[in-house]
């Protein structure tokens, strides 16, 4: 009998590296045609969303995030637009791309960049873009800026004016102290400016005040100006940050600090007249280089009270590094708006001092 042959067990081939990565290669372009493919029926040939993506036919300020819930990142001018404030403070261009390429109307917007206008690269931002706020929310004043985070297309997003309600963190920082109820201003009748300023080391800074309704468009677009030509500001924040006793002290103690402020509802120092201050319709701007100050009856000015540098300030007024006169920057802009300058009064100079005339 014959005995067959043990079968031979054939070894197994293997396969090399570059053979692995090829095949690897090869999957990872077959996916990348499924989910292209697939994405056609969401942005369509011409890059433009189908009708039922969410977004479509939005009235003009409103975009959706994809799921139907408000967002705040396309605006008109001059509107406040922290709709929906929930984490979206302090957001950056890169973290909202992907909501904020396509515009109110479903068109991509103009200032941004699609695949096919980059023809073929797939980066939509670059590493400065990247760093660019979308607000200043959740940044408090005083909080330094470098200048790749701003926006210069859309100067609108660091200027803004919103209402102050009853309860919220603003009305919270003020009721008590530069606020309280009273029979000349109500809560309604002023606004909560946002804004940007350089200040005197030429670093931008956040900056905020409270002003009447009535001059909140005027102050944010002469604060704009003044950001725009770097005009030196050297801090700008609520006068409560200082409050101490009473609006009358608390001043003098923003003054020293020279801190630009707005409202605060007090009296004039040493009257018991009502300060336009406490109406929000004036704007003390660098004060301890532009101090307030009593004439004698010789013209000459009265310097009991006041630190050094404050007295230099007024004895040198010429060329004193940020004194405000008639061909300082400051100057034009608010008597432009029709505010009027303390410097210009004659019993009494209030060269920090500008207020709105009716």
């Amino acid at each position: 009998m014959m005995l067959s042959k043990p079968c031979k067990k054939k070894k197994k081939r293997q396969i090399s590296c570059g053979e692995r990565l090829r095949l690897v290669l090869s999957a990872l372009f077959l996916a990348g045609l499924i989910v292209s493919c697939g994405m056609e029926g969401v942005i369509g040939r011409e890059g433009k969303p189908e009708q039922e993506t969410a977004g479509e036919n939005l009235p003009e300020g409103e975009a959706t995030n994809g799921a139907g819930t408000e967002n705040v990142f396309i605006i008109p001018n001059g509107v406040d637009f922290y709709k929906d404030a929930s984490g979206i403070a302090g957001q950056t261009i890169s973290e909202t791309m992907e909501e904020n390429t396509y515009g109110i109307t479903g068109e991509p917007r103009k200032d941004s960049v699609t695949e096919e206008e980059t023809e073929g690269k797939t980066e939509t931002i670059t590493e400065t873009e990247e760093n660019r706020l979308m607000s200043l929310y959740g940044l408090p004043a005083g909080t330094i800026l470098e200048e790749n985070q701003i926006y210069e297309g859309h100067l609108e997003y660091y200027f803004t004016s919103s209402q102050i309600l009853q309860g919220d963190a603003i009305f919270q920082r003020i009721n008590g102290k530069s606020y309280r109820e009273n029979p000349d201003i109500t809560l309604s009748e002023l606004r909560y400016l946002k804004v940007l300023h350089i200040n005197f080391d030429g670093q931008i800074q956040v900056g905020e005040l409270i002003v009447n309704a009535r001059i909140a468009d005027a102050t944010l677009a002469i604060f704009r100006r003044l950001y725009e030509n770097r005009y030196p500001i050297c801090q700008m924040r609520l006068i409560d940050d200082f409050w101490d006793t009473d609006g009358v002290t608390t001043d003098r103690i923003s003054i020293l600090h020279d801190n630009t402020s707005a409202f605060n509802y007090r009296v004039i120092a040493n009257t018991t007249t009502l300060s336009n201050h406490a109406l929000g319709m004036a704007i003390d701007i660098n004060p301890f280089e532009n101090p307030y100050v009593y004439l004698n009856a010789d013209g000459s000015y009265d310097l009991e009270g006041f630190e050094q540098a404050e007295i230099d300030s007024l004895l040198c007024r010429e060329g004193y590094p940020h004194a405000i006169d008639h061909d300082d920057l400051a100057y034009q802009l608010f008597t432009a708006y029709g505010f009027s300058w303390g410097g210009d009064w004659t019993n009494v100079k209030d060269y920090q001092h500008f207020e709105f005339v009716e």
